[in-house]
């Protein structure tokens, strides 16, 4: 995929130099990928067919709409307070607070890994064994809280200087933001165990409003904070997302997860 990427965008956008034209370099490259996974799939694996069976379709459905949903929910936590921004013409601050994000991603992104690793078995555990499922899922907290402390005093001492180096003086601005974003990706952090341990336990429609809350948080806290605070009541306003995200979670996994094992 990234072959054809490069290879069809340095053509194209050569002649056509276009966002536009980027967008379906993208979309053309992914289209490719997929129908060279499939043919390959075919030949080496076995042959893939399609078919209709509604009956299927309602139930994966039934299951997973409310995580289509949350996943679009989640989107307003990341987006939400850059678009804002821009509207209100903060141009340069969005630059600093997406500089600032891109180095919490990182964490982020490796706290989701570490989560994904854990939840086939606690998927497994949760109807099989109760004292193993919470004997996993307790280890898996400790290991994720571990990290969430040694980022946050590594993190935010160094902020300053990772800023510095990645980006330069002229992002300084950006080191308070990536302080308080630092702060959020630990809390980030514990919330998504509580997150996975909920859809392990089929709490799916529990995730879904626990969500919908926090976008509504992330959107009332972004108009109140980003006029007065730039890039800082942004980073703020998802802090406090999180904070609500994290209280949501650890609740309703304690009353319904628990209460299903009792």
């Amino acid at each position: 995929q990234t072959l054809i990427t490069l290879a069809s965008g340095f053509i194209l956008l050569r002649y056509i130099p276009s966002v536009i034209v980027l967008s379906y370099v993208l979309l053309g490259s992914t289209l490719l990928t997929i129908l060279f996974v499939l043919i390959l799939f075919s030949l080496f694996i076995m042959p893939v067919s399609f078919s209709l069976d509604f009956k299927i379709w309602k139930r994966f459905l039934k299951l997973s709409w409310p995580l289509g949903l949350t996943t679009l929910f989640a989107a307003v936590y990341i987006y939400i307070d850059s678009v804002m921004m821009g509207f209100w013409g903060q141009i340069i601050q969005v630059g600093w607070y997406n500089a600032a994000y891109r180095i919490v991603g990182v964490l982020m992104i490796t706290s989701s890994l570490i989560g994904a690793s854990f939840f086939s078995i606690l998927s497994k555990l949760f109807n099989e064994s109760k004292e193993e499922f919470y004997k996993i899922f307790k280890y898996y907290l400790k290991i994720m809280i571990f990290l969430s402390l040694f980022a946050v005093i590594l993190g935010i001492p160094l902020s300053s200087h990772i800023i510095n180096i990645l980006y330069g003086e002229a992002f300084l601005p950006a080191v308070f933001a990536l302080q308080i974003l630092i702060i959020m990706a630990a809390l980030y952090s514990i919330y998504n165990t509580f997150y996975l341990g909920l859809i392990a336990g089929n709490e799916q429609k529990k995730v879904f409003w626990i969500s919908f809350i926090g976008a509504i948080t992330n959107i009332v806290f972004n108009f109140i904070l980003i006029p007065k605070y730039s890039l800082y009541g942004a980073a703020s306003a998802t802090l406090i997302t999180y904070i609500v995200l994290l209280v949501l979670s650890y609740q309703s996994f304690k009353h319904y997860v628990k209460n299903k094992n009792n």
